[in-house]
């Protein structure tokens, strides 16, 4: 779902010479009256200035009404169609949805239905109760295993707040299943074949978790990738952070079990933050109707205050899980913010660091803190300058239309692309985008390729960097590379940078020696950058003694997702920095939650009904009683309609 105004600036953007403002905005009454667009109903909101007032279809404000007052519903609709009359309710920004969009969220529904009762169940209910049997699992684990093992329903849902130990569930309903093998393979020695669970996650350090755990795990985009992927009717797939899965790659997932005869369970929060691609399907499925399992008893946290502020948090309520943090400090600027940040990090002893996550909103701030921590660290100039590739964020669409691409960046391909010469792995640097959609690159012989982004799309984007590495330095791994068996999200350090190679060494130590250690060639750019901070979405499924955080109340990426999601990944200690502390419960309470396909169409049919139901004389009597009355309508702070 797009708003108008985006919708119209990315239009003109691409409409550069070829289209005027007004033919672009014929263009979207066309596709609007094509049913290619499919436009949002009216909603309207207080014309206060107030972004964070409530944006309400006519149903919606009644509704709002009802509760709010108590009044009827012929009472709340009388009075605000007069408030929309005298503008007291002025109209919010249409938003619009796609035909594609719809169809994808009604498949994902559609699928995941029609998957009940489909499947036989590992155990039965009573035989999970006997094997759990003195367990010391939460009643919510409890749960979540029963549903794993016991459901007759190839797709379920595992709704687990943060740190409530979802995947200690998953590790006890997998040796349950162990067990379900091992009686198979003594009661039918002739069938070998017992059930295989493989884990899935979005981002590669929650792999690192899963396979901590000692799970088969892939990042979702490498299983997509994989041609033999396996699965048939006992696969059992674990999709861990369901939450932060777009529509796009929810459908191809759960159609390839479907297809396969194989079960999802999906693991998440959707109160955590959402998916960066379109849609939000484990809220949707859940809300849907699908089997899932809840569990709400917190494990993460050992510190009682800590563990308060984040109960407070999971229950919607920011402001008062702020109470009960014990480090709350306000700093105006962002350097004094990453400042003050740096030198709390610098008063800990090396072993503690090392449970340490600092959390910034922005990648900006990210990487001013990564230099502030390496200055402090005495890093800086101890080392040398390593060309790297950082990913480029961009959309699928954004890839498939040659002027999105600047010169200079970088692109990887995914796969052979044989017609354009374009070999998979190798690095291609963006010369200029020629009229037609073509993009000219050039390869490191200064080979010249041209063809059209729409017919090659699987292109991973890059910016070239050339930090300092020194020896010591804290880095993570931005890109899978299976070879050396090193996951996007891998955080290592750096011990050597001699000989035209960077070695890395794990965090994980045996016996004070490091678990592992890989070798990088330094003759082409390294996929790897500073690690000393991360961004929220990156600290989405990590867990730290402590965690610092840097707040500024006036950016949008502060909200209520990115609250939660920060104070949760500690287990003794969050530590706050913010601009304003004053500002500071206003901004942790906002919240930013996405609009689906399916409830823009919603709301349409809900006014078309609306708009064929009778209006009597009753209705207006009844507001003059009430405006008599003197009562106001619905407020937000101190507005009112």
């Amino acid at each position: 779902v797009v708003g108008e105004n985006d919708l119209r600036t990315v239009a003109l953007r691409r409409a550069v010479g070829l289209a005027t403002p007004d033919q672009v905005n014929d263009e979207i009454r066309r596709l609007v009256k094509q049913g290619t667009l499919i436009e949002s109903p009216p909603t309207y909101r207080m014309p206060n200035g107030d972004l964070d007032s409530p944006v309400l279809s006519p149903a919606g404000w009644r509704a709002h009404l009802q509760e709010l007052k108590g009044w009827s519903e012929k009472e709340a609709r009388q009075y605000v169609d007069k408030a929309i009359k005298r503008g007291s309710l002025e109209p919010a920004e249409k938003r619009y949805t796609t035909q594609k969009a719809l169809k994808r969220e009604k498949a994902i529904l559609a699928i995941e239905r029609t998957g009940r009762g489909q499947v036989t169940p590992l155990m039965t209910k009573e035989q999970v109760a006997k094997a759990l049997e003195g367990s010391t699992l939460s009643p919510g684990q409890f749960q979540a295993v029963e549903v794993i093992v016991s459901t007759n329903n190839r797709f379920v849902g595992i709704q687990g707040d943060a740190g409530t130990g979802k995947t200690y569930s998953v590790d006890r309903a997998v040796k349950l299943i162990d067990s379900v093998n091992a009686a198979m393979a003594t009661n039918h020695p002739q069938d070998i074949t017992g059930y295989r669970v493989v884990a899935l996650a979005p981002y590669g350090n929650q792999v690192t978790a899963l396979k901590n755990e000692g799970l088969d795990a892939h990042t979702l985009a490498s299983f997509f990738h994989t041609k033999n992927k396996g699965l048939d009717a006992k696969t059992i797939v674990i999709l861990d952070e369901a939450g932060v899965v777009g529509a796009r790659q929810m459908e191809r997932l759960m159609r390839e079990i479907e297809q396969s005869g194989a079960r999802l369970i999906q693991l998440g929060d959707t109160k955590q933050t959402e998916a960066i691609e379109a849609g939000k399907p484990f809220a949707q499925l859940q809300q849907s109707g699908m089997q899932t399992a809840r569990i709400k008893e917190i494990q993460r946290q050992k510190d009682p205050e800590l563990k308060r502020a984040v109960q407070h948090a999971a229950e919607g309520q920011p402001t008062k899980s702020l109470d009960h943090l014990k480090h709350v400090e306000e700093l105006r600027t962002a350097s004094d913010r990453h400042q003050a940040i740096v030198r709390d990090y610098m008063a800990l002893t090396p072993d503690q660091r090392k449970e340490v996550l600092i959390v910034a909103g922005t990648n900006k701030d990210r990487k001013e803190i990564n230099t502030m921590a390496r200055q402090a660290l005495g890093l800086f100039g101890k080392g040398k300058e390593f060309e790297t590739l950082n990913r480029v964020d961009s959309t699928d669409a954004e890839r498939r239309y040659a002027p999105s691409y600047k010169q200079g960046m970088i692109i990887q391909p995914e796969k052979d692309y044989k017609r354009a010469g374009l070999v998979r792995g190798e690095l291609y640097v963006v010369d200029q985008a020629l009229p037609g959609n073509v993009l000219v690159v050039k390869d490191r012989s200064g080979n010249r390729f041209e063809f059209n982004p729409r017919q090659a799309t699987k292109l991973s984007v890059y910016k070239l960097e050339k930090p300092e590495l020194a020896v010591g330095d804290l880095i993570r791994i931005n890109r899978q590379d299976p070879k050396l068996d090193l996951t996007n999200g891998d955080r290592m350090r750096v011990v050597s940078i001699e000989g035209g190679v960077v070695q890395l060494a794990s965090l994980k130590e045996v016996n004070g020696q490091p678990e592992r250690t890989v070798s990088l060639p330094t003759n082409k750019p390294l996929h790897l950058e500073h690690a000393y901070s991360a961004t929220v979405h990156s600290a989405q499924g990590l867990t730290n003694d402590r965690v610092m955080i840097s707040l500024n109340t006036k950016s949008r990426t502060t909200s209520q997702n990115l609250w939660y999601v920060a104070i949760s990944r500690a287990r003794h200690e969050a530590r706050v920095y913010a601009d304003s502390i004053k500002g500071l419960p206003a901004a942790i309470a906002k919240r930013y939650d996405k609009t689906t396909a399916l409830s823009l169409q919603q709301e349409r049919e809900r006014q078309r009904r609306d708009s064929i139901q009778p209006r009597t004389v009753a209705d207006g009597r009844a507001l003059e009683r009430k405006q008599r009355t003197g009562l106001d309508g619905p407020s937000s702070g101190n507005a009112r309609i």
